[in-house]
């Protein structure tokens, strides 16, 4: 081992900071090849003893895994980008294709090949930390020849310079300085249906339920982030749903933001006078500072209003 947080259980194996569930699949610096990943992917089953059953957290060495997203802990690839390490760039990618010959092994083929039996479709992903932009990972994964993702994915986090603890930094758009977690894809995809038949409190419930409690999570990123974020998915499916009657449209907006924080509500009133559709939009903050900038009389500023604001889609 090369850090404290790499530890040999025995002569073959090594576990990062000494968690069961993540055996280290290598230790290096060197970019993973993609041949050799594909043949390890293919090759190796969902139980071998150096295959990681979980997702890899807050990352500080140069280390690479083999993780199963079949795993009860993982559920799903996507879910590898949720690592407790904030915002991740996916600065470019690449794709091959690839065959299993009986008697040759793993070989490249074009793409005009692929979709018969015994081809893939091999995704190579490269993403850049904007909380340590010196770090960067490397995600391989397989498709066949059905497009349906295999179990296994290479996992390669490699430090540029020193290897360090990545301090987290917020969300581009947070207004606090808690440091961004992103939610688990799995997560998501439960609160988005689920908001369709209840209300942000009860979504946000059942969700934390769904993944057994906060007592029985592996990260943070397994739960929801907040009320708040069930409204915006509630949000997106009105619209994609374009819904016929926008006014109802948004006195749903407006009773959501209500019903969930009225401090934070933006979408305020909603009312039909005359023919003429009325939306009182801004939060408390909006609001206060409206009253500071624009009410005194001795220091005062003109507030301009764009009347042609849309809610909805439309």
């Amino acid at each position: 081992s090369n850090s404290s947080d790499l530890e040999a259980f025995d002569e073959e194996i090594t576990y990062y900071d000494s968690d069961p569930y993540m055996p280290v699949f290598d230790i290096s610096k060197v970019p993973v090849d993609t041949m050799k990943s594909v043949t390890t992917i293919l090759s190796q089953k969902t139980t071998d003893r150096k295959i990681a059953q979980a997702v890899p957290l807050n990352i500080s060495k140069n280390v690479t895994f083999l993780v199963n997203t079949n795993s009860k802990q993982v559920q799903s690839w996507p879910n590898l980008k949720c690592d407790n390490m904030g915002v991740w760039y996916e600065s470019r990618g690449a794709k091959s294709f690839h065959c299993r010959d009986s008697d040759r092994g793993i070989l490249k083929i074009s793409q005009d090949e692929y979709g018969y039996n015994k081809t893939y479709k091999v995704f190579r992903h490269y993403f850049d930390n904007k909380s340590s932009p010196d770090l960067k990972k490397i995600m391989i994964r397989v498709q066949d020849h059905k497009q349906q993702s295999l179990p296994l994915v290479m996992v390669q986090y490699i430090f540029k310079n020193e290897e360090h603890v990545v301090t987290v930094k917020p969300h581009g758009n947070s207004k606090n300085d808690r440091p961004f977690v992103r939610t688990q894809e799995t997560t998501k995809s439960y609160m988005k249906q689920e908001s369709q038949f209840a209300g942000p409190k009860a979504t946000v419930q059942k969700a934390m339920e769904h993944v057994g409690g906060i007592n029985n999570i592996t990260s943070t990123s397994q739960l929801p982030r907040d009320r708040r974020q069930v409204i915006n998915f509630r949000q997106k499916h009105r619209l994609s749903s374009k819904p016929s009657d926008e006014l109802v449209e948004a006195m749903d907006i407006a009773k959501d933001e209500e019903k969930a924080d009225p401090s934070t509500a933006f979408v305020r009133s909603v009312h039909q006078s005359e023919g003429e559709f009325q939306i009182f939009i801004g939060n408390d903050r909006q609001h206060h500072d409206i009253a500071i900038n624009c009410t005194n009389p001795a220091n005062f500023c003109i507030l301009g209003i764009d009347g042609t604001f849309n809610i909805g889609a439309y």
